[in-house]
């Protein structure tokens, strides 16, 4: 049996319009977002935004729209970062949002 900490653990969240949506932590893993797409179709555009606590301002993660509604992301995030996901714009009841945790690399080779 894999020890918790070398197990990969997937992750799925729906971010709804007019919420936030604050990421979890899983102790010794870090989150990695992989993808997002819209939960229905959408005229106009809809932007995936991610608040952390080292940014002033949020970012944008991509922006979905009619014949663009999934898009590849990739955003490593660590229990310090705080993250929170909200949607923007368009028509867009909710974004989901997919990735996976896995094992924090325990020394870096540089």
């Amino acid at each position: 049996m894999a020890s918790p900490r070398r197990s990969y653990a997937f992750f799925g969240c729906k971010v709804a319009r007019g919420d936030r949506v604050t990421l979890p932590t899983e102790g010794e893993r870090t989150l990695v977002l992989k993808q997002a797409a819209l939960s229905n179709p959408i005229i106009g555009s809809t932007s995936l935004l991610i608040h952390t606590k080292s940014q002033t301002a949020p970012l944008v993660l991509c922006t979905l729209r009619p014949g663009c509604e999934q898009s590849y992301i990739t955003a490593v995030l660590d229990e310090d970062d705080g993250a929170v996901l909200e949607i923007i714009d368009g028509g867009a009841d909710a974004v989901h949002v997919c990735g996976v945790h896995v094992p924090r690399p325990t020394h870096m080779h540089l």
